[in-house]
């Protein structure tokens, strides 16, 4: 899953359906997959060490 594509969907769902957005992100937070992806890229960064 590519991280900047769900910030897009996120976005465009919470304005949209506002009493949605945090049930959704509840559900993506939880998905072993996105968080690894999501850890790997903000330890890559330069200011993560």
């Amino acid at each position: 899953m590519i991280i900047s594509e769900m910030q897009r969907k996120l976005a465009t769902w919470a304005v949209t359906d506002p009493s949605l957005r945090i049930q959704r992100l509840l559900r993506l937070i939880t998905q072993p997959e996105w968080l690894a992806e999501a850890a790997r890229i903000t330890l890559s960064s330069k200011g993560a060490h």
